[in-house]
């Protein structure tokens, strides 16, 4: 099952107006009739398990912000039978400026909740929060931050940094990323990694990374 409420952008008289998906959402469940064809429902040793996991999703959308979740119930696990994922995001402001610099200053915001196969509610499965800010400064230096937060061993288990800067001759941007993940100290390695990545723009058309510029000038020598 799918529903959609398509809104109409623009003023009433605007010959080409643009249209926003506002409001989706699907459900679905399966049902698998052998189960009750092939299984007595007196014997113990023939369980019958008809339904599938059933799933819905909601998503919205409204200008400058934004918001899906994703929901599913398990009918025959053991413990907590639902799992949820939701997030919304605020656009402030998002455009591409001179063609290729990338201009965003948006924040976000997510939940997750999974204890399938758990005893109890508490201290098994995952359920966290996570959080992200995008600031562009000016055309040229976009920061970021994220950072998610368990909220099953109440601690902030990750971080991450990330600074951009796009060279004023648009030819070339780099980033630098720094990282912090506790799970890397629980295993005994370094909670923080660091990343500096290098972009270029050779041909007019969009940055790429080095990678992406040898094979595509391996592809043009065949």
């Amino acid at each position: 099952m799918t529903t959609q409420w398509i809104r109409r952008r623009g003023k009433v008289d605007d010959l080409v107006p643009t249209y926003q998906t506002a409001f989706e959402m699907t459900a679905g469940q399966s049902i698998d009739l052998l189960e009750y064809r092939d299984k007595a429902p007196d014997d113990p040793l023939n369980t019958r398990y008809p339904f599938s996991r059933f799933y819905s999703t909601m998503n919205l959308n409204f200008d400058q912000w934004s918001s899906g979740t994703t929901y599913y119930y398990n009918p025959y696990v053991v413990g907590s039978r639902h799992q949820l994922s939701t997030g919304v995001s605020y656009i402030f402001e998002r455009s591409t400026r001179q063609k290729f610099l990338t201009y965003d200053r948006s924040i976000s915001a997510g939940y997750a909740f999974d204890k399938r196969n758990c005893p109890s509610l508490g201290g098994c499965g995952s359920e966290g929060a996570t959080f992200g800010l995008n600031y562009s400064i000016n055309d040229y230096l976009l920061p970021s931050l994220s950072a998610s937060h368990n909220l099953v061993s109440h601690v902030w288990d990750a971080a991450m940094l990330n600074l951009q800067y796009q060279n004023t001759s648009q030819c070339w941007r780099i980033n630098f990323r720094l990282d912090y993940n506790l799970a890397n100290k629980a295993s005994g390695g370094r909670p923080t990694n660091w990343a500096i990545d290098a972009s270029l723009n050779l041909t007019g058309t969009g940055y790429a990374g080095l990678g992406e510029l040898t094979q595509a000038s391996g592809a043009g020598g065949r």
